[in-house]
This record gives structure tokens, C-alpha cells and sequence, in this order.
């Protein structure tokens, strides 16, 4: 697939579909519905969905988000390993690799799931979340907010399991511009796995704190972690 994949154009390109139209295990949660499921490009589709890339279930997360912190409940910013715009370094964790999330579950996208039910599925991308194809930049979460319990209201206490993103309004978006709008979630009873910076993998609860779950993201907050994790 590397030597395949044409690295001069999109990942949508149709010289790179063939490549990116496949699905891989790896990036597969065994425990999500739906494995077959597709992600579109809403750049070139004309606000049709055009399913044509496979999708995964582990994204990244690049910071905490500034909503969040807003909040005033004890949430400090911070950036997280992953990031489109900074070469990051094993030296720049200093929080520590293994209390640094490097990826998690963001399972089921493009669908719309909350609190362990399907909500919809594209089409037209207002039924769903933005991202899903694990060749997507935009299938990563920008920014972790939390959402209400409901998984309806961003930002929010709640860190885990409450809903897999935030449901398209429009592309680009009035917040997240042409990035994902996805959310930590997963299918498994009771909370999600996460890779950490050291290549250990720990499983999060999902009664974990919205504060507790900041500080896992963020790589050089200087937070000290709670005991809720």
C-alpha cells in the first residue's frame, strides 16, 4: 500500500482510492458495528456523500480544547502528542509517556452514536460525524471537549462514551473548519482502550473525570493525575 499510495495527491484521489478503499485490521476495533462501513470526501463531493474510503476506530487527539478550559472546572490547556503542526519529540512529553494518551477510541464514525445507540448514519453528512476514514487527517479529534451526558452539548463533563462526535451542521464547520468532529468512545462495557506514549495500552474507564482525561491528553501540562485512572 506505502509503495502504491501517491503521496502528491489526496488521500480521495482516484489514483489513491484503490489503496485507501481498503480496509485494515489494525485500525478496526473487533467490538464496533458496521465494519464495512465507508467515509467520504466532503471536499470534492458537493455536499453529497459519496462513500469511498474504509474507515477505522482509534484517532489521535491534538489538544485540549479551549471551550473546555473555558469552563472554569480545574481543566488546563495543553497539546497532545499528535499534532499537524509541530515535530514532537519524546523530549517534549514531559508529563510522561506513559501518562500521555498517543491514541484512543473514536469508534463507529462517519455514524452518529450516543450513549451506546445509533443515533444515524450518512447520507447526507448531517446525519453523521465528520472523519471515520483511517486515512483522513480529518478523522483524528482536534481538540477534546467533553460533552453533556447526553452526548448532545460540547463542551461537557463527560470525557468517555457519551457520543463518538459531534453532529455535522455544515463543511466547513463554524468551529472545527475542515477537521473531524469526533469524540472519545468506544464499544466495549464500560469505558474505551487507549495507546500510550510509552506503546503500553491501558483501558480507560468511563467514569473517568473530564479533568483527569485533560491531563492524559495534554503532554507537558504538568498536571498531576487522578486517581481515577
Amino acid at each position: 500500500m506505502y509503495n502504491g499510495y501517491n503521496q502528491n495527491v489526496n488521500w480521495s484521489d482516484p489514483a489513491n482510492v484503490p489503496f485507501t478503499s481498503l480496509p485494515l485490521k489494525v485500525m478496526i476495533c473487533p467490538s464496533t458495528p458496521n465494519q464495512d462501513r465507508q467515509d467520504a470526501d466532503p471536499g470534492t463531493s458537493a455536499g453529497s456523500f459519496n462513500p469511498i474510503v474504509a474507515t477505522g476506530d482509534y484517532s489521535g487527539i491534538y489538544q485540549v480544547d479551549p471551550r473546555l478550559v473555558a469552563l472554569g472546572i480545574g481543566v488546563l490547556p495543553g497539546d497532545g502528542i499528535l499534532s499537524k503542526t509541530q515535530k514532537v519529540r519524546f523530549a517534549d512529553i514531559t508529563d510522561g509517556l506513559s501518562n500521555t494518551i498517543y491514541l484512543t477510541e473514536s469508534a463507529g464514525k462517519p455514524s452518529l452514536y450516543r450513549a451506546g445507540l445509533f443515533v444515524s448514519s450518512p447520507p447526507p453528512f448531517t446525519n453523521g460525524v465528520m472523519g471515520g476514514g483511517w486515512c483522513r487527517p480529518g478523522s483524528e479529534i482536534p481538540s477534546f471537549s467533553g460533552s453533556s451526558a447526553d452526548g448532545t452539548t460540547f463542551p461537557g463533563i463527560c470525557a468517555v462514551n457519551c457520543t463518538n462526535g459531534q453532529q455535522v451542521t455544515t463543511y466547513p464547520d463554524p468551529y472545527y473548519g475542515t477537521d473531524g468532529t469526533g469524540a472519545v468512545y468506544g464499544f466495549h462495557t464500560g469505558g474505551v482502550n487507549a495507546l500510550m506514549g510509552d506503546g503500553s495500552v491501558r483501558f480507560i474507564a468511563q467514569s473517568i473525570s473530564v479533568q483527569t482525561f485533560a491531563a492524559l491528553v495534554s503532554r507537558n501540562g504538568g498536571e498531576v493525575i487522578g486517581s481515577d485512572f
